[in-house]
């Protein structure tokens, strides 16, 4: 698209449309590396990006960022590149036009400015909303109603499943086409969790950093480390047969925890689940008289 917007065919320049139709065309098999800069310096600063225009582009940036991690091609990093240089661009192109925004105003007066002459908004827009009878684009819409919002959030996803594999998680445990439909980054948290446990067995020299890793990673993720220990902590419970080496790991869960409440809600799991047991492992009773007190 680029060799032909600069050729002399069709008087040197392409419409839109057909810069668009190139760009969707790109399949999931190609690298981002190749294209990104094109995107970036060539495409987005000559298309005006309307509603029509983003939704189009964006359908499309958002469906490649999951074959990339979903089709084992690409991969999770390929997505963000992709989801990153459309973000970037789409910021830059706004801010040059609120620049230009600077030297037209639809902001018109009859007359020099009067202090007895109202000021009259010239609404001639043909994407008024109000002009096609659709109802105008508001806070309540859902996050699909905004194509850079659902562009945002596809990122966030990326980054967050990003983070997790960092950590140990496997790839078969969610994806980012069903992020939000496999549970997100709660489901994440408890599998990290559980990772970490199955971890801290075979090798206990490196249990603080890998603490530090997953509060990172609900802090980064926006979701409660206590939540998730309370569903690993249930899971556990919720066994047929609870042995001794489930009931020893109560303490280690709940110091992991910081809300009382939550520390509280594990011991009492534990307790329970210990009633079926034929031992009662000593850190039980320290667990109890704690949160007792």
């Amino acid at each position: 698209a680029e060799c032909v917007r600069l050729s002399e065919h069709a008087g040197g320049k392409i419409t839109a449309d057909d810069m668009v139709e190139t760009v969707v065309t790109i399949s999931s098999k190609v690298d981002p590396r190749t294209y990104c800069a094109w995107l970036e310096t060539s495409i987005f600063p000559e298309i005006n990006l309307n509603r029509r225009v983003l939704d189009c582009l964006i359908d499309w940036c958002c469906q490649i960022a999951d074959d990339f991690d979903c089709k084992g091609g690409h991969g999770i990093e390929a997505s963000i590149r992709l989801l990153e240089t459309f973000e970037r661009s789409m910021a830059k192109n706004a801010q040059e036009s609120h620049s230009s925004f600077a030297f037209f105003s639809p902001f018109v007066t009859s007359n020099p400015r009067d202090g007895n002459v109202p000021i009259i908004i010239d609404t001639n827009d043909s994407n008024s909303s109000s002009k096609e009878g659709r109802p105008g684009t508001t806070a309540k819409n859902d996050d699909n109603s905004d194509p850079q919002r659902k562009l945002h959030i596809k990122l966030m996803h990326s980054r967050i499943i990003q983070s997790a594999r960092e950590l140990g998680l496997s790839r078969k445990v969610i994806n980012l086409q069903n992020f939000q439909k496999d549970g997100g980054a709660e489901v994440i948290a408890r599998e990290l969790v559980q990772l970490y446990f199955s971890q801290s067995k075979a090798d206990s020299t490196h249990l603080s950093e890998r603490t530090e890793d997953i509060q990172a990673f609900c802090q980064l993720s926006n979701v409660s480390l206590d939540h998730a220990v309370a569903q690993y902590a249930d899971e556990l419970c919720s066994r047929n047969e609870v042995d001794d080496r489930i009931l020893t790991m109560a303490e280690d869960l709940v110091q992991l925890c910081t809300d009382p409440g939550v520390k509280c809600e594990i011991t009492l799991k534990f307790l329970q689940a210990a009633l079926l047991s034929p031992s009662k492992p000593d850190c039980l009773k320290k667990l109890a008289k704690e949160a007792v007190l």
